[in-house]
């Protein structure tokens, strides 16, 4: 069972970073190809009025960017609120609070989803809830990472938590505009080209790196078990000899 929870959270989050690249091929392809941002067209669709997350007026949509980008969030919502107890089962207030800026990037996606479908811009800004979604959710995630997995474990942080924590919190709406620009080599007046394929890309990354991020303790094997006195497995408990003698052998 856990496995497949663990299959369905990186496959969640994933699949939301491969919508949110197909959200930003709607808007800029083929107007703004890789190392022609300065064309006319391009230029054009940097403005502000094409911008398709929770777009508030006045706004043009941009083929299906606002609906795909709204699933994409959905589904990144889900899974996000999800990892947490895959590391965490016994901690059920740390991964309520990763809950809750979750909830952020669900309301944002249904809005923006919303907002495609209707062709309609929002009636009021959604500032607040970015900023829950691009401050929150990385220091709740942060925790859960930072957080011991039991009460007889020491307090650690695996590598591949602290990855997954990075990629996402590098994928938030606030973040992106100071990441993207670096990666893509460009910044725009308004709207830098691609910024949403680049999100894309880091969630796909998280998503691959959930499953690593996920793994639990090792199990000693049979052989290792009936080694005999002075082996010990990873968590240093001892295991005892075996009291039966083997076959043939006399007792002195």
């Amino acid at each position: 069972m856990r496995g497949l929870v663990r299959a369905a959270v990186a496959a969640l989050i994933a699949l939301a970073g491969a919508l949110w690249v197909a959200a930003a091929a709607q808007r800029w392809w083929p107007a703004c190809k890789l190392g022609d941002f300065d064309a006319v067209a391009c230029i054009q669709l940097q403005d502000h009025l094409y911008d398709y997350v929770a777009p508030t007026a006045p706004w043009v949509a941009v083929g299906n960017a606002a609906q795909l980008a709204g699933v994409a969030m959905t589904l990144l919502a889900i899974g996000v609120t999800l990892l947490p107890w895959l590391w965490l089962p016994r901690r059920p207030l740390v991964c309520l609070a990763v809950a809750f800026p979750a909830l952020s990037v669900l309301l944002i996606g249904g809005s923006t989803w919303h907002a495609g479908l209707s062709h309609e811009a929002l009636a009021a800004g959604v500032l607040p809830t970015i900023l829950v979604w691009s401050f929150g959710l990385p220091i709740a995630l942060a925790l859960a990472a930072a957080t011991s997995r039991d009460d007889h474990t020491a307090r650690r942080t695996t590598r591949w938590r602290v990855v997954v924590t990075v990629l996402i919190a590098m994928a938030t709406p606030l973040a992106e505009l100071i990441f993207a620009p670096i990666l893509l080599g460009y910044m725009s007046h308004d709207s830098t080209p691609w910024t949403g394929a680049v999100t894309g890309a880091l969630l796909v990354a998280a998503g691959c790196a959930v499953w690593p991020a996920t793994s639990g303790p090792r199990r000693p094997s049979a052989a290792r078990t009936s080694a005999g006195r002075g082996r010990r497995s990873f968590l240093g408990e001892a295991w005892e000899a075996p009291t039966t003698a083997p076959p043939g052998h006399r007792r002195r």
